[in-house]
């Protein structure tokens, strides 16, 4: 795979037919590609506008640009320097007022941690049913999901011990709002990626600032504009096993004010049998700006529903992957669920080194869910979920002895209200009510965190996060009401920076977290509430470097880590010997290290190839009560890594191919035993074509994936009874799509310089 695309790439590069009239326009902080970058000459003739890949080609001949570009600084270049380099790197003076930004920088406010940027071009390159396909580029990111928009889950150098069904431990952003509730499970359906402009993946222990994220953190920003005018977009998606996808979007920006809007209605019906899907999903996003306030409000509204078709043991994966379990099948097992999402942000000026942030949200889901694994062990679930909270901080920068410092203190609150019913549920049939729980959980966290610079190129960052969950619990079956009262639990974080005069950015952090009990595991499957159940204890140190290379638009980031987690929270069978209760017990080390490499190859012809390459590796092992050690942590991968290539077709620079390959370890299924779910290797190819009718963009593409026809699971059901681990993932499949984007843009003018 790697010498195939090292052969492509020798091959463009070989390639030199023509004279360079084009450059490629990047952010300078993450390479990213900046699309609606404008070039005009002195004149004012507007000499070319970049493409969504941040390939500008020359129209006009002139010996001085203008470059333009929503955000940045105008600048005025030599037209021959640009066309030898090939590449403009923008970089940003001074912060702009479009988001909440707890620091100076973003990079403070992920409190130094590692962090990977999925862009726009990235987010819009993949099947768009799920972020999943995006973010498995990642290292560390392990996105498990069952067909096209069906049950998905989210690991980060953690343990899927106990996401059996779910996310946990990773905290999920939409802007300045989580979609984390307060038990610490997350809704992450909820996140289409038509909400997302771009998503920060911070794959270390979560700054406190967040409230607790132990295994990592996603940061979903609103695909405002970053240019003044007014865009639509309308995007249908069509491929294999009955998958549809169509979109529309709306977007307007103009001095101190956006607004964005938009729809989905998507469809599946599964690879596998009993593993259909459906979301329909409509949302808004809007930010005021002025001098001394920045307000913004989100509101998103989805309708989903997606089957469970169970997991199949290795004979049954292997000879009939398409199958589900019979009883999957006989129960008609889905879920269907209904959520609201809203809420209001403002970051108030009060000075000239002092702000007021606050954000209030609240969350609605209402979810069915028939489901069971055995007849023994199956219920008809109903459960209404009402969420609530809200953040106060206060901020500000000084220079006490003469150093400059930012800080943050606040506390952010969240509540949950967890109503569930489940009747016993056997062959289709409901009966007698079995659990009637009510459920409430208040989190609370606060946070001091302060940055400080200790030298031109040395920056310390220490802060401490304090954090208390009360469960209160009413069992209207036994008319009991258990609760806990625990006390607050600190954890602290401190982190060093310092870049090197060759400009490589070194960073040492030490982080802690507690990863919370959920609800459903408080209940376990019998539904009576286990009052001795607490959270997992994370500590995490962590190293690494980042090397940016201006010149060749090169980016290499290479981490190396250790994290331990304490008193995990595992299943274990009941005394009835069906239902499954969960205990704390022993402890899990991960160890690791991490790469990714992004660079951009300019050819002769003006071609730019785009090359991104990953690797992780997390041997890890699992210390159980029992003096047994495990040498892997079942369900996750051992190692994984990919590359990825995109350039346009020589001669054809509306022409862009893509070609990638992924590969993972074995996985260990099961505590129980040494069983393993078998690795894969897997290809993906795209072509894409765009072009412009009346003022509109049209951009069509054909994508194939898993070329090779490889057999592996997307999804490994951790210690399931009877070894039922494995869950088939497509075979080769094939997805088209076409895209009308409209627009118009406002100019820019450049005042006069005074003489």
């Amino acid at each position: 795979m790697v010498r195939i695309g090292l052969l492509i790439t020798s091959a463009l590069l070989c390639f030199n037919g023509r004279a360079q009239t084009c450059f490629h326009v990047a952010s300078a902080p993450d390479r990213a590609p900046l699309g609606n970058v404008t070039a005009r000459c002195a004149d004012g003739t507007l000499a070319g506008t970049s493409n969504a890949e941040g390939l500008l080609c020359l129209g006009s001949a002139c010996d001085t640009l203008l470059i333009s570009a929503p955000g940045y600084p105008s600048q005025r270049l030599a037209t021959a320097e640009l066309l030898r380099s090939g590449t403009l790197l923008l970089r940003v003076n001074e912060l702009f007022p479009v988001t909440v930004e707890p620091w100076p920088r973003k990079r403070d406010r992920h409190g130094l941690a590692s962090v990977s940027v999925l862009d726009s071009v990235q987010l819009a390159g993949f099947d768009r049913s799920s972020l999943r396909a995006a973010a498995q580029w990642t290292p560390g990111v392990q996105w498990d999901q069952r067909g096209a928009g069906g049950s998905q889950r989210l690991s980060m150098r953690g343990s899927l011990l106990r996401s059996a069904f779910g996310v946990r431990g990773v905290k999920v952003y939409w802007g300045p709002f989580p979609l984390t509730l307060a038990d610490g499970s997350t809704p992450l359906e909820l996140l289409d990626p038509m909400m997302a402009g771009s998503v920060d993946v911070v794959r270390s222990i979560g700054s406190p600032i967040y409230g607790s994220a132990p295994s990592g953190m996603l940061l979903a920003q609103a695909p405002f504009r970053t240019g003044h005018g007014a865009d639509a977009a309308l995007e249908v998606l069509g491929g294999s096993y009955g998958y549809y996808r169509t979109s529309a979007t709306a977007r307007t920006s103009r001095p101190g004010s956006a607004f964005t809007a938009g729809l989905v209605r998507q469809r599946s019906d599964g690879y596998r049998a009993q593993e259909w899907s459906e979301r329909d999903q409509v949302f808004v996003a809007a930010q005021r700006i002025s001098p001394r306030h920045t307000g913004q409000l989100y509101l998103t509204w989805q309708n989903a529903g997606w089957a469970l078709p169970g997991s199949l043991d290795s004979l049954t994966a292997a000879t009939a992957p398409r199958s589900a379990r019979p009883y999957s099948q006989a129960i008609h097992a889905h879920i269907d669920k209904h959520q609201l999402m809203g809420g209001a942000a403002s970051d108030v000026r009060l000075g000239a080194h002092l702000r007021l942030r606050s954000t209030l949200h609240a969350q609605l889901i209402d979810k069915r869910n028939p489901y069971g694994t055995t007849v023994a062990n199956c219920g008809y679930k109903d459960e209404v979920i009402r969420a609530a909270g809200g953040r106060l901080s206060v901020a500000g920068d000084g220079r006490p002895a003469r150093l400059p410092v930012s800080w943050e203190v606040g506390m952010e609150a969240l509540a949950e209200r967890d109503r569930l019913r489940e009747n016993s549920y056997v062959n289709g049939q409901i009966g007698a009510l079995k659990v009637d729980a009510d459920t409430r959980v208040l989190n609370l966290n606060a946070f001091a965190m302060s940055t400080t610079r200790l030298a031109p190129r040395t920056v310390l960052q220490a802060g401490v996060g304090a954090e208390r969950t009360t469960y209160d619990h009413r069992d209207g079956l036994s008319f009991t009401s258990p609760s806990t009262q625990p006390v607050f639990a600190a954890y602290p974080t401190i982190a060093l920076e310092h870049v090197t005069r060759q400009g490589i950015e070194l960073h040492a952090r030490y982080a802690e977290a507690t990863s919370r009990a959920t609800v459903w595991e408080y209940l376990g499957t019998s539904g009576n509430f286990n009052n001795d159940l607490r959270g997992e204890r994370v500590k995490e140190v962590e190293i690494g470097g980042v090397l940016n290379m201006d010149s060749s638009a090169t980016r290499i980031e290479l981490t190396a880590f250790r994290r331990e987690m304490r008193d995990l929270i595992l299943s274990t069978t009941a005394a009835n010997g069906t239902d499954q209760t969960y205990v704390n017990t022993g402890r899990a080390v991960i160890t690791g290290a991490e790469l990714r490499l992004n660079m951009s190859i300019r050819t002769g012809v003006g071609a730019l190839i785009r090359t991104m390459l990953f690797a992780g590796v997390h041997p890890s092992t699992v210390h159980l009560a029992d003096g047994q050690v495990l040498t892997d942590i079942p369900g996750s991968a051992g190692y994984s890594c990919g590359m990825l290539l995109r350039a346009p077709l020589p001669l054809r620079s509306k022409w862009v191919w893509e070609f990638g390959g992924r590969v993972a370890s074995a996985v260990r299924a099961s505590t129980e035993n040494d069983e393993r779910v078998p690795g894969f290797a897997t290809v993906h190819g795209r072509i894409a074509y765009s072009f412009k009718v009346s003022g509109a963009r049209v951009a069509c593409f054909a994508h194939v994936e898993n070329l090779l026809d490889d057999h592996f699971s997307s999804w490994v059901q951790v210690n399931d009874p009877g070894g039922r681990y494995f869950n088939p993932a497509p075979g080769r499949s094939f997805l088209a799509g076409v895209s009308l984007a409209m627009g118009n843009d406002r100019g820019h003018r450049v005042a006069p310089t005074r003489r």
